[in-house]
């Protein structure tokens, strides 16, 4: 590299200066200890776009400078500027390294990786400090696309779930008026699933980007937007009154339905539910105000879709804490084995004293030993989706007493959620479990409610064949509570049909009469039995059988009860006994 030292370099900065300059790759800068430029390397030369001879002599900051990297691109910024070459002539630094400077040129910055040191004369005094620096464009171009893609979702380009939390932490930490909080509103697309089954995948993540579109366009200049994750989108809107982010949210909510969604020729419908919660100190923080804000979305739901729902009532608070214990219960019964497993008989009304059919129950203990009521964990499971982690230790408890006990002839049937049967990860994991055990297959039956069934059409009719041909028996539960159409019974593999207790509790009221009649027509002309749930009360039965009801279950036909093997007087394990 050519040598741009002066050569009026004097003693005894002269020596030291050719020896630094000598064979210099990086762009080399030296001053006195006025921090007055004494010689350049040709790099520098070059980057200031100047020769030395224009610059010796000339005080250092009036030419360099440098700045943290969050220093903006003009040397104005002079809050930001730092001084390492003085403090390398005061402190006597040898060889100080900072990664992440801004070299600020004339006005030009540039991202550099640059060492100080100080310069020693032979008495072992400070005579000067040199800089040596490298270009870290490239490096820092690198650096904040790694930074984006952290903080950002790749198809909206919004940021992400991790960069939201932070933003709700940070307007946590401010102070606002009571009646002017910030709010945090969650929103999912409603039916969503159906454009990616339908069309695609492609299809979904162009609908996602024009409803992040829409919702940009009518949201504020200072409201912020992320993409939670999956369909679900987060909005941390600037403070405002009740009466202002209802109206700013109902226009939210309308730009997207009316987005008219259409994907090589077919529409789409693109409307969104919205759960909205203020961050304020009644929230406590900014993720209780987050998980309100999603429970919130889910009454939304519940109550229709396409809307605005709030969570700032008591009631909704409450009942969310209720369900977020109950997940941590959940978790704490699963590791201390605390789940047990009960069953309740089910009759032929024709031969009531036989049990033939028996339906699994999972129940959980608490911490003192005693029985919780399915009320207390099931709605939590539910919510924050946990069923699959219940559904599969019943699955697994149910066979481990099935192996340990006799074959009675009598068909255990086990509750399968619409969370596992939509999730493929559960549907494989049982197929391959009763693979493993051809020998109890025969002797289970599988439950899924009408509803689910009806909803996840495509993914239950593959899960029932599957376990059809394993030997399985399939039935609907709750038959009636969904029903829209019978015809969808010839597609699916089932044999019992459980009718809906709402129907058997009301058979006084000659309606519902019919609706028993009616379902037992069909199940007899596509032979399957059908079952009357919760008979409480055993001089229903008669009617029952008038209409044409195969089966019953109920506390009036046998009470559910703790079902584990026992031991006989000689020793041999015997499945319990339920009635």
């Amino acid at each position: 590299m050519t040598d741009s030292g002066s050569p009026n370099a004097t003693a005894p900065l002269g020596a030291l200066v050719d020896g630094l300059l000598r064979g210099a790759v990086d762009a080399l800068v030296v001053v006195d200890t006025e921090q007055r430029i004494v010689a350049m390397s040709q790099i520098a030369c070059e980057w200031l776009d100047c020769d030395i001879g224009m610059l010796q002599g000339q005080p250092m900051k009036a030419v360099l400078r440098f700045a943290e990297p969050s220093a903006r691109s003009s040397m104005d910024n002079s809050a930001a500027v730092v001084e390492p070459m003085r403090w390398a002539l005061e402190r006597g630094w040898i060889n100080e390294r900072f990664d992440h400077f801004i070299a600020l040129f004339s006005g030009r910055a540039v991202p550099v990786r640059a060492s100080f040191a100080a310069l020693f004369d032979a008495d072992g005094k400070v005579c000067g400090a040199v800089c040596a620096m490298s270009d870290f464009s490239e490096a820092a171009d690198a650096a904040q696309a790694l930074t984006f893609a952290r903080d950002h979702d790749p198809i909206t380009g919004l940021p992400n779930r991790e960069h939201f939390e932070r933003l709700l932490e940070r307007s946590e930490r401010s102070t606002v008026p009571p009646n002017r909080p910030f709010w945090v509103a969650f929103a999912d697309v409603d039916r969503f699933r159906l454009v990616n089954d339908a069309a695609g995948h492609s299809a979904g993540d162009a609908m996602l980007n024009r409803i992040a579109g829409a919702f940009r366009s009518a949201l504020r200049a200072g409201d912020a937007l992320a993409r939670i994750g999956g369909d679900e989108f987060g909005i941390l809107l600037q403070p405002c009154s009740r009466r202002e982010v209802e109206a700013l949210l109902e226009r939210v909510v309308a730009s997207a339905r009316g987005l008219q969604f259409s994907w090589q020729g077919r529409d789409f419908p693109s409307t969104v539910t919205m759960g909205v919660a203020p961050l304020s100190s009644t929230t406590r923080d900014a993720h209780s105000a987050m998980r309100l804000a999603e429970r919130a979305r889910y009454a939304g739901k519940e109550s229709g879709r396409g809307n605005v729902c709030f969570a700032t009532d008591q009631a909704l608070s409450g009942e969310h804490d209720v369900e977020v214990a109950a997940v941590s219960r959940i978790l704490s019964a699963l590791e201390a084995g605390r789940f047990v497993l009960h069953a309740q008989d089910v009759v032929r009304l024709d031969r009531p004293a036989v049990p033939v059919y028996r339906e699994m129950l999972v129940r959980m203990r608490d911490e003192r030993g005693g029985l919780l009521p399915p009320s207390q964990f099931i709605p939590g499971a539910e919510r924050y989706f946990m069923m699959d982690a219940l559904d599969r230790w019943v699955i697994e408890a149910t066979l481990a007493m099935l192996s340990a006990g006799d074959d009675d002839g009598v068909l255990h049937a086990i509750n399968l959620s619409g969370q596992s049967v939509s999730d493929p990860r559960f549907r494989y994991w049982l197929v391959d479990t009763l693979r493993g055990r051809p020998d109890l297959c025969g002797r289970l039956c599988f439950e899924v409610t009408e509803t689910a069934a009806v909803r996840q059409m495509s993914v239950a009719r593959e899960l029932f064949d599957e376990l059809a041909d394993m030997g399985a028996s399939l039935a609907l539960d709750d038959f009636g509570a969904g029903m829209s159409s019978f015809g969808y019974l010839t597609s699916l593999p089932v044999r019992y049909l459980k009718i809906d207790g709402h129907f058997v509790r009301g058979l006084d009221d000659p309606f519902y009469q019919q609706v028993v009649r009616a379902i037992c027509d069909v199940g007899r002309a596509a032979e399957l039995q059908c079952i009357a749930e919760h008979v409480e009360d055993t001089s229903v039965i008669p009617r029952l059988i008038e209409l044409g009801v195969h089966m019953a279950q109920g506390w009036g036909i046998a009470r559910e009860a703790a079902f584990e093997p026992y031991r006989a007087d000689d020793g041999r394990l015997i499945e319990g006994n339920c009635a």
